[in-house]
């Protein structure tokens, strides 16, 4: 991903941990967690602050007759227009004070405060759940996110790596169509021996010292064990030229440079022999050819 890409995100991650994105940005940002494991991380950092947020408010205990007058309020307890409202319990009894002649004693009005203040209450209560659950859905959605930005990475890899071998093969194939079409090429004919009577291999080479090697109908090998191609000198004297990888076809193809002391045309073959190569040949004979 881009740095031009990216900044278009930054800053983004604190506002989704609170849960203050709109839908259209947090489902942009969401997809952008797919792809992006720094992302991701500072999200799950962040979900750690904001979950404990609400716990941060100290409870407070409002007066004991404040909390009554709420509590009247909301049970929808008033006094009487003719009934004075009781006032709060003194510390040491006296006697009520005498009316005034002709007077009656008002009722209390309620400011209000204390039905705000509870409920004021009640929402935090209410937030701070409310909280808590989208904390841990965050938590959720982010675990998530990071198994599939995991998976999309992993993915982005084996893409890059296939576009890679597709690259070597290409590049291959057209070394191979090279050395074909060279006006100094020549070629040795290598027939299927017992073990593979199908088989066949078709060596090239030219001037400039390039050969390739083709081969096909070869069988399949046990495990632990890679077809080797050889130059056979004359005295029955073998020099290792390359491995072959076969193919799920039976097909094999490899270029290599001709030491400069191997004179050409020389007599080549192809042997079973322990992956990873020998440097004198141990194994049977699939393929041979002489010039």
């Amino acid at each position: 991903m881009t740095e031009r890409t990216h900044e278009q995100f930054d800053g983004l991650a604190a506002l989704y941990a609170l849960g203050a994105l709109g839908d259209g940005e947090r489902s942009r940002f969401e997809s952008h967690l797919e792809v992006c494991v720094d992302c991701v991380k500072e999200v799950k950092a962040l979900l750690l602050v904001t979950h404990h947020l609400p716990q941060t408010v100290l409870p407070l205990d409002p007066p004991p007759a404040l909390r009554a007058r709420v509590l009247r309020e909301v049970a929808g307890w008033t006094p009487a227009p003719s009934e004075p409202a009781a006032p709060p319990a003194p510390s040491k009894p006296a006697a009520p004070p005498a009316a005034a002649p002709g007077w009656a004693a008002a009722p209390r009005r309620s400011s209000g405060l204390g039905a705000l203040f509870w409920l004021m209450a009640a929402l935090l209560v209410a937030g701070a759940a409310a909280g808590g659950w989208y904390a841990a859905e965050l938590h959720r959605r982010i675990t998530d996110l990071q198994e599939t930005a995991e998976s999309a990475i992993l993915r982005r890899d084996i893409l890059e790596l296939e576009a890679t071998v597709a690259d070597l093969e290409a590049a291959r194939r057209e070394e191979v169509i090279a050395i074909a079409t060279d006006p100094t090429v020549q070629s040795l004919t290598l027939a299927g021996q017992p073990l593979a009577p199908r088989a066949t291999g078709r060596a090239l080479w030219t001037e400039s010292a390039r050969l390739a090697f083709l081969a096909t109908g070869l069988p399949s090998l046990p495990e632990g064990d890679a077809y080797q191609l050889w130059f056979v000198m004359p005295g029955a004297n073998a020099v290792g030229a390359a491995l072959l990888t076969l193919e799920a076809d039976g097909t094999a193809t490899v270029t290599l440079d001709i030491p400069e002391t191997i004179p050409m045309p020389a007599a080549m073959a192809v042997t079973i022999e322990p992956a990873g190569g020998v440097t004198v040949p141990t194994g049977d004979v699939y393929l041979l050819g002489q010039p």
